[in-house]
């Protein structure tokens, strides 16, 4: 279908269920994180929040990162793309936090976190996100959600559909939210530069000092929720969500709401049971032995979209300190941390509360009840996105 079609069948729907639009009274226009430096305009002229420099990251002790196990290093980042230089020596956070003769918080989670064949045989934990954040927001107040999205680098164009639709979304009945991107680095220097002019101008991207990769995606999960975790305190609600996907706010606040308020240790997401790895080196997601001991995963939430409760959030931090690096992102981190290791529920999401492709076919009340829609083909069709967001804010 043409996009012209697309927004045609959009307009359809727009006069086909007309009802009072109440978005517009539901909606604040503050932002939720610390003002920038420099104000940025998305494409209808809103402000965005602005960037704060992670001073206290960069004038960390230049102590030495705790050493790899000898016996069990973490798997080799990708050929095609090398780790790049550490920026600066890895802080002792947690030796530091903990009391004389008491175990430090990192050590208090190594009975519930070590697994023979997935952690160093040294016994000793790896911090997988050791540097300081090349950019880094803070949030302002106490959230009630905060969506984690993760993009690559050279995205931009799809960064900003974001900003323009469901990330505009502030406040929904008092209850606050805020939204920022989670890249690495590239090889490009131009690309960096990019980036770097992208961050000034709307302060919502955290920056992490790894190459951003498809071999590193565990690096970028792992850095948002440090990012959140130092970053954000206060917040409640976490959504993770990739770049291809629209979000309707507006029933998600009001599904935790009603739903998961008072909900602790849980992923609430897509989840999939009984998958196996990939044995065949000719795939992509082709995963060996040495990376995966066994041939089953955990019972894991599918990457597309997942929400789980901020009381999670040191927990996975410092118990995925005691696993070896594993790439694949959803198993390593809702899989065998939050789930094997630190028991948090996976609960499978409602019928109804995805599409699997946003298209134009859609009706009206199944875009304002669904919560997320994946865009066709990991490509958004900018007109189709706007339409349909219109249409959310129309009926919400």
């Amino acid at each position: 279908m043409t996009e012209s079609s697309a927004v045609s069948s959009m307009l359809l729907l727009l006069l086909a269920f007309r009802v009072p639009c109440r978005a517009a009274s539901m909606v604040a226009a503050s932002a939720e994180v610390l003002p920038p430096n420099k104000t940025g305009r998305n494409g209808g002229g809103g402000a965005f929040p602005g960037i704060r420099a992670d001073a206290a990251a960069l004038a960390r002790d230049a102590a030495p990162a705790p050493a790899r196990d000898a016996a069990a290093p973490a798997p080799a980042r990708d050929a095609a793309a090398p780790a790049p230089a550490r920026y600066a020596a890895a802080p002792a956070r947690d030796a530091a936090a903990a009391p004389a003769g008491s175990p430090s918080p990192v050590e208090a989670f190594r009975s519930r976190c070590w697994r023979r064949g997935f952690s160093p045989t040294s016994g000793r934990p790896t911090d997988h996100t050791p540097e300081p954040f090349a950019a880094a927001p803070a949030c302002r107040g106490r959230l009630f959600l905060v969506a984690i999205v993760h993009s690559a680098v050279g995205n931009a164009a799809k960064r900003h559909l974001i900003r323009r639709t469901w990330a505009s979304i502030s406040n929904i009945g008092g209850r606050r939210l805020a939204t920022v991107f989670v890249v690495g680095r590239s090889a490009d220097q131009d690309e960096n530069r990019r980036l770097d002019k992208e961050s000034e101008e709307f302060g919502d991207l955290v920056v992490a000092n790894f190459r951003d990769h498809y071999r590193n995606l565990t690096y970028k999960n792992l850095y948002g929720i440090r990012w959140a975790l130092e970053h954000c305190s206060g917040v409640r609600f976490v959504l993770k969500t990739d770049d291809d996907v629209l979000v309707n706010t507006f029933r998600l606040v009001e599904y935790i709401s009603d739903r998961l308020l008072e909900t602790r240790n849980f992923f609430y997401c897509m989840t999939a049971k009984q998958e196996t790895r990939m044995s065949d080196p000719q795939y992509k997601w082709f995963v060996s032995p040495s990376e995966w001991p066994v041939q089953e995963y955990p019972l894991h939430c599918k990457g597309l979209a997942y929400l789980f409760s901020a009381d999670l959030l040191g927990p996975l931090h410092l118990c995925a300190q005691w696993r070896n690096y594993f790439w694949i992102d959803d198993i390593f981190v809702t899989g065998a941390v939050a789930h094997e290791c630190l028991g948090a529920a996976l609960l499978h999401w409602a019928p109804g509360w995805d599409f699997s492709y946003l298209n134009p076919s859609l009706t009206g009340l199944q875009l304002t009840q669904a919560v997320v829609f994946n865009e066709f083909d990991s490509e958004p069709v900018p007109a189709l996105t706007v339409r349909a967001w219109q249409t959310i804010l129309y009926y919400s």
